[in-house]
């Protein structure tokens, strides 16, 4: 897993050397801004330019973040390495990108994910290709599927690292374009320089077409070049209402003469595709005009944009030299040209580089009618996560970060930086939300995915899962029934089981879970309050179903907890003391709801989570690790304890055999006392292997009686204690007036006989 993580930070990193601040190496010059609330740092040589750093580092304002309550349910489960189509067994895949566009345009989000290959050294192998998987939403089955034909004909690539989808509004159909960079060069040894290494020769670009009414896919065939384009921005730029798309390239092509382009051209420099008459689409080399730069940043990031003066922008992150978010004018069709910059925030350096920017968004993020620009930046080793916030006006680029609570910039852990930032303004918990989408786990990290404007700041929100394992990762915003809830997914072997290539576990299989906020909270009634014997009780996939706890279930005034005494949980991971963060309600009608925080698996295997529990009346059911888990309350339920049936009670004990035929193993009296019922001193069950009963055999029967007669206990025994059994605790309920207290003892049969 570490090796998996350096790879997806490497991935990102390009080896540009960080040399001061200013294009000529100098420190920038500080001074107070117009209005005396912060400091611009401008280089010399950037006149015209208006350039400022972060001014803050880190919010300190205490503000109170919001708390995102999230359940999850399975949505789909698929062997991505099958679905590549990428048939060589010594290779694994991975997955660099994921996105999302209702692509069969029915108002339900479908899935983009991009696939490449990986060896055993955990390294893009040279030479090796995979299809994307296009995951369609069913809302009927209210799950994703595959479709074949489509699957079939999607086209092979290297490394999908950028994807944007639109619809023409000429022709009706859905434009995915895939940015393909080619061979990555993420986790090879770079200590004897570029040169000794496999080149990196970029890859060709793919325009996807679908058609909703037949639902066929196609590919409008773009310019034959081979390009790396690590950012990619999008926008109608020519007024013919159907997207462009500018192509945001550096000199990642380092040793062209060692590559075979296969007839195509190859490019470092940064084009438009702009959308012509015929269907198809026109390349237009670009200017990016820079002030005070003799060689321009690296462009890791960007967007394009039309502000509220009708002009278009290009908004572009970088990293290295120059590191920063810049704004571009559009001069002309081919041209560009520098109108301010905002330095990376020095919080992010590392080792004397500069941070990285990996995404960049434009949205009204704090609902005040004007939409502000929010970059995400990490260190140039792509770890950690940085939120920019700045506003945007008249070409003109002011920080205002002082405005977002960071989280701890300073902790500099890998997989937090984003691969996508999203904003959405109606989502399932209320509330707008920015989405920073990685695809590492972030449920037991502070950082976590989403951010509110709470309090008049950005603020990330926590987050309480239920029912969701914290390996899930690569949330991703999904619009359904015009209502935002999340998509996110966890890797997994087939069967569970990694695939084993020399020694190495490849994970081939993606579990996908559609997360949203619980149901509505039950309105709690006292009409059902009184104590339950309750066994929980396990079915796995294949039908087993076994019991490894039981015990009381207090309700009051519509409250369900589980009580201490007689309680028993064993042969699962989770101690008995977890039962303590049981929580439910029940209403009116009999409903149930309730969480609890369990591992429901072996001693060694899985992790706790919290389980979502539902049902009504007697039964409450939730999933975890693909096994259904049932608390079953058992009888009619013991109100307050009453002494109207205190007094001394003649019984046999009694077991049921597997025949059905009924044996005796004890006798005595139950004694009640104040509703408090025990089995009197002396009475005598058990027989062991000298075929003698023991008085001491009953000495932990205890239970409770109401003014109903219903009665609860608990006893722990064994069944045969001259065969070996294990002793197993047993819940009895029934009442005084039907003379018999009942429980199971495994499947069989076990009860008080009064009469």
């Amino acid at each position: 897993m570490k090796k998996l993580i350096l790879l997806l930070i490497l991935s990102f990193f390009s080896a540009q050397s960080f040399a001061g601040s200013c294009p000529d190496g100098s420190e920038p010059v500080k001074s107070v801004s117009a209005g005396g609330t912060y400091y611009l740092f401008n280089c010399g040589s950037s006149e015209g330019s208006s350039s400022e750093t972060s001014k803050k580092t880190e919010s300190s304002v205490k503000v109170n973040p919001t708390e995102l309550e999230m359940t999850s349910k399975f949505v789909g489960e698929f062997n991505l390495k099958k679905l590549s189509e990428n048939f060589n067994l010594n290779l694994g895949i991975f997955t660099p990108n994921t996105f999302k566009f209702d692509i069969n345009q029915d108002g339900y989000e479908d899935l983009i994910v991009g696939l490449t290959t990986m060896n055993t050294d955990d390294r893009n192998e040279q030479n090796e290709f995979s299809k994307p998987v296009i995951l369609f939403w069913d809302n009927n089955i209210k799950e994703y599927v595959v479709n074949d034909e489509v699957q079939k004909n999607l086209p092979f690539m290297y490394f999908p690292r950028r994807i944007h989808g639109s619809i023409n509004p000429k022709t009706g159909m859905t434009h995915l374009f895939i940015a393909d960079t080619g061979f990555d060069l993420a986790g090879y040894d770079f200590s004897k320089g570029l040169a000794s290494l496999p080149p990196n020769c970029g890859a060709q670009n793919h325009l996807i077409t679908y058609d909703p009414s037949s639902g066929k896919v196609s590919e409008i065939q773009l310019p034959k070049l081979y390009d790396y384009s690590h950012g990619l921005a999008t926008a109608d730029l020519n007024g013919d209402k159907v997207t462009d798309y500018v192509a945001l390239n550096s000199p990642y092509i380092k040793y062209p003469q060692k590559c075979s382009f296969k007839g195509a051209k190859y490019t470092n420099e940064s084009y438009i595709l702009y959308s012509n008459k015929n269907g198809g689409f026109d390349k237009v080399n670009i200017e990016l005009n820079y002030k005070g730069y003799s060689k321009a940043p690296t462009i890791t990031s960007g967007i394009a944009i039309v502000d509220e003066n009708n002009d278009t922008f290009l908004l572009l992150g970088s990293e290295g030299s120059g590191s920063g978010i810049y704004a571009f004018k559009q001069d002309s069709k081919a041209s560009f040209t520098e109108t301010s910059r905002v330095n990376a925030p020095s919080i992010m350096s590392e080792s004397g580089k500069p941070g990285a920017y990996s995404e960049v968004l434009y949205a009204d993020i704090n609902a005040d009618g004007t939409k502000e620009v929010v970059a995400s930046v990490n260190t140039t080793n792509w770890t950690g996560r940085y939120i920019q916030l700045l506003d945007f006006s008249n070409g003109q680029l002011r920080d205002r970060s002082e405005d977002v609570v960071q989280s701890n910039p300073t902790l500099k852990n890998s997989g937090d930086w984003c691969i996508h930032l999203f904003f959405n303004e109606t989502t399932a918990w209320g509330q707008p939300i920015l989405t920073c989408t990685s695809d590492f786990p972030q449920l037991d990290r502070t950082r976590g995915y989403s951010y509110t404007w709470t309090d008049n700041k950005l603020q990330p929100t926590k987050m309480k899962a239920m029912g969701l394992n914290k390996w899930v990762r690569n949330f991703l915003p999904m619009t359904f029934d015009k209502k935002t809830v999340y998509v996110g997914s966890q890797l997994k072997g087939e069967n569970h089981v990694a695939r084993k290539v020399n020694g190495h576990s490849f994970y081939d299989v993606r579990r996908f879970n559609l997360i949203e906020p619980p149901k509505k909270r039950l309105a709690p009634s006292n009409t059902f309050d009184g104590s339950y014997t309750f066994k929980l009780s396990l079915t796995k996939p294949d039908g087993y179903t076994w019991s490894p706890g039981a015990g009381l279930i207090e309700i009051k005034n519509g409250i369900l907890s589980i009580l201490n005494e007689g309680r028993t949980l064993k042969d699962v991971t989770s101690s008995i003391d977890k039962f303590d963060t049981f929580e439910g309600q029940i209403d009116k009608d009999g409903a149930l709801s309730a969480t609890v925080e369990l591992n429901v698996c072996s001693p060694g295997y899985c992790e706790e989570e919290i389980i979502v529990l539902e049902g009504n009346n007697n039964k409450l059911s939730g999933i975890s690790h693909n096994e259904v888990i049932v608390f079953e309350l058992i009888g009619n339920g013991v109100g307050k304890t009453s002494n109207a049936f205190d007094g001394s009670y003649w019984f046999v004990f009694n077991k049921t055999q597997g025949d059905g035929t009924i044996l005796g193993d004890g006798y005595g009296s139950l004694l009640i006392n104040d509703g408090i019922v025990t089995v009197k001193k002396g009475s005598k069950g058990g027989y062991n292997k000298l075929n003698q009963m023991s008085p001491t055999f009953f000495d932990n029967f205890k239970g409770k009686i109401d003014k109903n007669g219903d009665i609860v206990a608990s006893f722990t025994f064994s069944l045969c204690v001259g065969c070996g059994l294990e002793e197993k605790l047993v819940m009895f309920s029934g009442n005084i007036k039907s003379q018999k207290l009942s429980g199971l003892y495994h499947t069989h049969e076990v009860f008080f006989d009064m009469r």
